[in-house]
């Protein structure tokens, strides 16, 4: 047998009733706007536990990732929209839900991302670093934001195999986040072989 399944992403895509998916990607703007990105992430949220809670019941008690943007992250309602949601859904342990903030995000109030990510982990909601290493601050949010998982990007595991530099890097910040107690998962390891390399 195979790895077993331990959780899930949830990905937002747009369906425009046409049969063909929109990724992020085309109409990524919507989610810069402040009042837009709290619906939508409100929305993603409850998807998502709901989804989550539902397989808790059927007996696979997978953690489920959810993307935040900054702007909904520095919402001062943030802290209550996400207790709301939990509230929504006792069936489902609260250590189920991971945020994810995505490390390109533009975090201008480290501080208050800080106390975002702080009032996640103390409601039990686990918390992580993801596309780690895209970014221009990457040892900057490791060192400063209370995140318990990195999610090192796929850009850098996907050659792995191929080429050393990309493996140093991958191996490098593996060992960093170790050091740290931090939990790591590398985006994009699809065979084998990236599994061997990376353990």
């Amino acid at each position: 047998g195979g790895s077993p399944v331990l959780g899930v992403e949830a990905l937002l895509r747009l369906d425009p009733g046409d049969g063909n998916l929109r990724l992020p990607g085309s109409f990524g703007d919507s989610l810069d706007h402040p009042r837009l990105s709290r619906e939508i992430g409100r929305f993603v949220l409850e998807s998502a536990l709901a989804q989550a809670e539902r397989w808790q019941a059927q007996g696979l008690p997978l953690r489920v990732a959810v993307n935040i943007s900054s702007h909904h992250l520095l919402d001062h309602r943030f802290p209550t929209d996400l207790e709301e949601a939990l509230s929504r859904h006792p069936g489902l342990p609260v250590d189920h839900l991971e945020i994810e903030i995505t490390e390109t995000a533009p975090l201008q109030h480290f501080e208050q991302a800080r106390q975002a990510l702080e009032q996640c982990n103390r409601q039990g909601v686990r918390t992580s670093l993801d596309d780690f290493g895209t970014g221009n601050a990457s040892l900057s949010y490791l060192q400063r934001l209370p995140a318990q998982t990195i999610k090192v990007d796929q850009s850098f595991v996907r050659d792995i195999i191929n080429d050393a530099r990309d493996l140093a890097i991958v191996t490098g910040v593996i060992t960093t986040a170790r050091m740290l107690g931090l939990e790591v998962i590398a985006e994009g390891v699809e065979t084998q072989r990236h599994a061997e390399l990376l353990r």
